[in-house]
């Protein structure tokens, strides 16, 4: 389905899902997502910016990438499938395709692998900003929704 609705970008929250279930919010809040109780208190912080919209990155559905990813499909399935079963009239998922979110820099927009200091650490090479990883890739999620929106043409799922 597609629609004009008009979004106030504030309310989007990016969401950077790591390949064992580590989560960071695009608001700074990091957990690992296991099962539906640690769900439930994701969206306890979601719901507390007044967010309604949640932004993820498509990822295929091939058995490779699955069994590389495996926390990754995890924690998305869970997300999912909690917004669609408790939350359907509150949050919309916006998902956007898979990008170098995890090497861009959400403030500048530039892309080097050598940014990325550590599995927890970005550094820019060209601005300097200096944020957790996982953060950094959420804020650069949460921004492609963003675009995606003021684009106009969203399917929301």
């Amino acid at each position: 389905m597609v629609t004009n609705t008009v979004i106030s970008l504030n309310q989007v929250v990016g969401i950077d899902i790591g390949k064992v279930g580590n989560i960071a919010l695009s608001t700074g809040f990091r957990m690992i997502v296991k099962d539906e109780t640690d769900v439930v208190t994701l969206f306890r912080q979601i719901l507390q910016y007044n967010s309604n919209i949640v932004a993820l990155e498509q990822h295929n559905n091939n058995k490779r990438e699955k069994r590389v990813l495996k926390g990754l499909y995890v924690a998305n399935d869970l997300i999912t499938r909690y917004i669609k079963s408790r939350l359907n009239a509150r949050i919309q998922i916006v998902y956007v395709d898979r990008f170098k979110s995890s090497i861009m820099c959400h403030k500048c927009r530039f892309v080097d692998r050598e940014s990325r200091i550590e599995p927890w650490l970005f550094i820019c090479t060209c601005c300097g900003e200096n944020i957790n990883a996982d953060v950094n890739a959420a804020l650069n999620i949460k921004i492609a929704a963003e675009e995606k929106i003021n684009e106009g043409i969203i399917n929301w799922q």
